[in-house]
């Protein structure tokens, strides 16, 4: 990929179970940015992807959905953050008490955190951390497609009958976006239409 690091990276960063997104920030060396959950950061990274294709040669921001109810208002996505390291793991802020956590695969962190694994990005915090220009815009669909921003309860068969009147056309969408799972989509993502 020719990526390269940009920031230094703190593979000793400790936090308080409960405060990934700070301590992710203590990991890649960024300032805070106020967001209130992890899953808000994602929303806000500009280059995003939704895929597992981590890149080989450079730590990385690893997001996922995580639903909870952690200030008495119900449930909602508080979302998730952890560093890849290549060749090394997933650093993570525990479970619980302070410190750190590795964990081996995202299925296992999925699996303790019960959250689901919806991407990776090449910025934090508008930080890029990765090669390329300062705050990368991500590129705007040409004109002529048609985009569909997933909302909760949405499935690529729903999708796929709203805009073409037959679900068995999921694929298609699928493709055209890089879904790998086509089980896993997740509120917020913005799919191309492709021929709709």
């Amino acid at each position: 990929m020719g990526y390269v690091q940009t920031t230094a990276i703190n593979d000793q960063a400790q936090d308080q179970a409960g405060f990934c997104l700070r301590f992710a920030q203590k990991v890649f060396n960024t300032k805070p940015y106020g967001y209130p959950s992890a899953w808000i950061a994602w929303e806000a990274t500009a280059v995003k992807h939704y895929d597992r294709n981590f890149p080989g040669d450079v730590v990385s921001p690893v997001w996922f959905s995580h639903i909870g109810n952690y200030d008495g208002t119900g449930n909602k996505n508080w979302g998730h953050v952890v560093a890849h390291f290549p060749g090394r793991g997933y650093l993570s802020s525990p479970g619980n008490g302070y410190g750190q956590q590795w964990f081996g695969s995202i299925e296992e962190i999925e699996r303790y955190f019960r959250a689901t694994c919806v991407g990776w990005s090449e910025d934090i915090n508008d930080l890029t951390v990765m090669a390329g220009t300062p705050n990368p815009t991500p590129p705007a669909p040409a004109p002529s497609q048609t985009t569909y921003t997933v909302v909760p309860g949405d499935t690529l068969w729903g999708i796929a009958v709203h805009f073409y009147g037959d679900g068995t056309r999921y694929p298609e969408i699928a493709a055209a976006n890089g879904v790998e799972n086509p089980n896993l989509i997740f509120p917020g993502q913005v799919f191309v239409i492709p021929g709709a």
